[in-house]
């Protein structure tokens, strides 16, 4: 049944959602009848939730019933694996390297369309924690920090989950031991991952510090903004963080690749600097040059984040304050709208533009008095 539902989702480019549909039902309706304990099984339960994120099928009844039925599976995995003794766990470890990777494509999957199936989530935190660092692999860690970082609260939250600091911890453990075998983006994705949920962990900080110093020429513009940023995200609370050497050896290869970042990117990059108090002349000289030609491209959130960087730095760029000005003003009220709603820019990212421009002495009239009247807007119930 399994492989006549892939014939007919492959049959076609880009299945129309009526045959999505149908494959869904089918899917959910076939998966309780199959061979749980067969490794193919965890497979193509994986590579189908792949493909519907793929395809950008977000249909929540599916995603709910398909996590109802995983809970099923993994409850009786849990049941057998307590029933084993703890010599005969670890002799099975690629057994369980198999259903760690599964789980890992699974919830990556359901991190890709924004659905958060709590129950599903807290037996899959069950399941690793039963598992030892040596079960892991390099890549599950990576996809499992991000699948569980996008879909969580952080830490700090009060509707953080009770497991998830102790799998935080256990996640921490088993990307130290693969360290030296995660590629530039795992890097980058842990990083980011812990930075998300505000889980500081020291020892796994400076490991992957270490292993980017030795792999900075596989980074790529979106892995250095991604792994900048989740440093810089713990700049206050946790000074020891703050590497000059990792700020400085990205900062030469950011300067020498700018062209190549996207606006947002560069967004990253200077709200990364400027967190950590490190202004480097030689990037921020290039980034002077290159900025206002991408000011275009971005939001009023991305636009507040931008100036504040500059601002922190009291580094004043007429050129680039001229644009985000243009940005402001230029566009007729269904834009300047949408550029500045509260659902892009928040009332805080309004009066960051307006602290921008005030330190930096930047008067320009008109785009005060646009940002004075949203933040009224703001303010009314």
């Amino acid at each position: 049944m399994l492989r006549r539902i892939s014939q007919r989702l492959i049959s076609e480019p880009q299945p129309s959602p009526a045959v999505l549909r149908e494959c869904a039902d089918q899917l959910v309706r076939a998966l309780p009848s199959e061979n749980h304990e067969h490794v193919g099984f965890y497979w193509s339960v994986s590579m189908f939730c792949n493909k519907f994120a793929g395809y950008a099928f977000t249909d929540p009844p599916f995603w709910q019933q398909l996590g109802d039925v995983l809970i099923g599976v993994l409850t009786q995995t849990q049941q057998q694996q307590r029933q084993q003794h703890h010599k005969q766990q670890e002799a099975s470890g690629s057994s369980s390297a198999v259903e760690i990777r599964w789980l890992a494509l699974i919830l990556n999957s359901y991190a890709r369309v924004d659905f958060r199936h709590e129950r599903l989530m807290e037996v899959a935190a069950s399941v690793l924690l039963q598992r030892t660092a040596p079960s892991f692999e390099g890549t599950d860690v990576s996809q499992l920090c991000n699948a569980f970082a996008r879909l969580s609260p952080p830490l700090t939250s009060p509707h953080a989950p009770k497991y998830l600091r102790q799998l935080c911890d256990g996640l921490a453990v088993a990307a130290m031991r693969h360290v030296a075998e995660l590629s530039a983006q795992g890097i980058a994705n842990i990083v980011n991952a812990y930075a998300r949920l505000e889980a500081f962990h020291h020892d796994l900080f400076v490991a992957l510090e270490t292993a980017a110093m030795d792999k900075l020429d596989s980074f790529g513009p979106q892995e250095m903004a991604n792994a900048l940023n989740g440093y810089a995200k713990f700049a206050d609370s946790r000074p020891e963080v703050k590497s000059p050497r990792l700020f400085d050896a990205f900062g030469d290869r950011i300067a020498a690749r700018l062209r190549e970042f996207k606006p947002p990117e560069l967004v990253m990059v200077v709200n990364a600097y400027a967190k950590v108090g490190f202004h480097r002349r030689r990037l921020f000289d290039r980034l002077d040059e290159r900025l206002p030609e991408v000011v275009g491209h971005l939001n009023g959130r991305e636009l507040s984040i931008l100036a504040n960087g500059y601002a922190r730095f009291w580094r004043r760029c007429d050129a680039l304050f001229d644009q985000i000005s243009v940005r402001l003003l230029s566009a007729d009220h269904s834009q300047q709208a949408d550029i500045l709603r509260p659902s892009v820019c928040s009332g805080m990212n309004l009066a960051l533009l307006l602290h921008s421009y005030g330190r930096l002495a930047v008067r320009h009239q008109g785009v005060i008095s646009v940002l004075v009247t949203h933040i009224d807007r703001h303010r009314r119930p």
